[in-house]
């Protein structure tokens, strides 16, 4: 079972105890934006995005654009896919605020789905509710 980017980088917080408890969807994007950026480089790496340099008036600025539409089988990162494809091109920092709102509570029911977090609250002691390999 791969696990994706996005899904290493929380076990990676819950193992350091930067994550201790199951967030709501309510909270704050910032909360998020790691996440949020590791949904981009997976989709990045599967080519279903990418970054091209764009000329506006005087100044070349950098924008994100699907390159395969395809569904990824992740409605995680096809949420995303479909988001950009039906938007204007924007930058990367945009998107990451864009799709950063949820990420970690989404993430952190689906690695509880699969049973390698346990759900709701963490204690000091993580390694009793994270799985063991």
């Amino acid at each position: 079972m791969a696990l994706t980017i996005p899904e290493e980088l929380l076990l990676l917080r819950v193992s350091v105890g930067q994550a201790r408890e199951r967030p709501q969807r309510e909270l704050l994007a910032e909360a998020n934006r790691p996440l949020a950026a590791a949904r981009l480089i997976e989709l990045v790496l599967t080519k279903r995005i990418g970054v091209e340099a764009r000329r506006r008036h005087l100044l070349v600025s950098e924008a994100v654009v699907v390159l395969d539409s395809a569904p990824t089988h992740d409605p995680l990162l096809d949420e995303v896919v479909e988001r950009l494809a039906r938007a204007d091109a924007h930058s990367c920092s945009y998107w990451i605020k864009r799709v950063a709102k949820g990420s970690e509570a989404a993430y952190w029911d689906r690695l509880v789905s699969r049973s390698l977090l346990r759900p709701r609250v963490l204690h000091a002691d993580t390694a009793r509710h994270a799985a063991h390999a």
